[in-house]
């Protein structure tokens, strides 16, 4: 998620990246969590933020009963 885009009308700030393209970003934190989620119940969150700052965060689904 690109939070320093702002919304024009046309598309958002939101994408989907494959294993592959990141494990070329050089970055730790998301090369550890990429490394280490389960792609069945799990997914990685990247939020590029403003001032070239990056949060990561590894999120799990959960089943409702």
């Amino acid at each position: 998620m690109d939070t320093t885009s702002r919304p024009t009308g046309e598309g958002h700030p939101f994408g989907y990246f494959t294993q592959s393209f990141l494990d070329e970003y050089d970055h730790e934190d998301i090369q550890r969590m990429v490394r280490e989620y389960d792609p069945d119940k799990e997914f990685v969150l990247v939020m590029l933020k403003p001032k070239d700052r990056i949060s990561t965060y590894r999120v799990q689904t959960t089943t409702m009963r």
